[in-house]
């Protein structure tokens, strides 16, 4: 009998996705590349990194308005930023950011892997473990250990013809021992020390203009490192050219970044 049930996002959200998808007849897709086999595929962005009913409908509606919504209208508003200079970033939404972060983070196949290791109870699945976070009983440990380091939210801006790419984890830690979230091809959140003076002028938050290619493609190395040692489930991307690059440096990806 077929599978009636919704076909849900295990971690990264099709809002995530839309920026890096182009039209077709079919749908919005994105090129992604995927790890278990290498390959490029094209796929739709309401289907890609689903499983049908993986969240229960309850857990499914509290992500979608307490994180995904309120992250959804943050992410519209520096989209739509391309001034350079300070940012302005009202405290809600900078909970906004950092909350959507934490809840990637809890949503991860790393985080399970390490939670259900560390923890005397029966191994939990992602759903259960997201369960227990949104009902306050798994601590906040990434925005905690954020906080703790003096931690704040900026900004990069992508001026160069090679687009970033995404991942199934969302985020991933880059140069610097900073934390990027691309939001589109040409954007993306960094969390960053607020003594980092390439993010911050006065601890407050800049636009940090990017226009070296190189740079960008260093980025994009970091984040198919991390994907494939957190989740080795898929890169995405608007275009297949950076996803070629990539593609050709199976071997040797570890190495160039370290």
């Amino acid at each position: 009998m077929e599978n009636t049930e919704r076909k849900l996002h295990i971690q990264v959200p099709e809002q995530i996705m839309k920026p890096f998808s182009y039209c077709t007849e079919e749908g919005r897709k994105v090129f992604c590349l995927n790890l278990s086999d290498w390959m490029i595929t094209e796929e739709k962005i309401n289907e890609l990194g689903t499983e049908p009913g993986y969240y229960p409908s309850d857990i499914e509606t509290q992500l979608s308005e307490d994180f995904e919504a309120k992250f959804g209208d943050v992410k519209k508003f520096l989209n739509d930023i391309d001034k350079k200079g300070p940012v302005e970033l009202t405290i809600e939404r900078q909970q906004a950011i950092f909350r959507f972060f934490d809840n990637m983070h809890h949503r991860g196949s790393l985080f399970k892997e390490l939670f259900n290791r560390s923890s005397n109870l029966p191994a939990k699945s992602t759903a259960e473990i997201v369960k227990m976070h949104l009902d306050g009983n798994v601590p906040n440990l990434f925005y905690d250990f954020l906080h703790c380091q003096g931690y704040s939210i900026s900004m990069l801006a992508n001026h160069t013809k090679v687009g970033l790419i995404s991942l199934m984890n969302c985020f991933y830690p880059g140069p610097g021992g900073r934390f990027y979230m691309p939001i589109s091809p040409y954007k993306a959140i960094v969390l960053a020390n607020q003594n980092d003076s390439q993010f911050f002028r006065d601890r407050k938050p800049l636009i940090a203009p990017v226009y070296d290619e190189e740079q960008v493609r260093r980025l994009n190395d970091f984040a198919l490192y991390h994907e494939r040692r957190c989740g080795n489930q898929f890169v995405f991307a608007k275009t297949i050219d950076e996803l070629q690059r990539l593609q050709s440096k199976r071997d040797d990806i570890v190495p160039s970044i370290i």
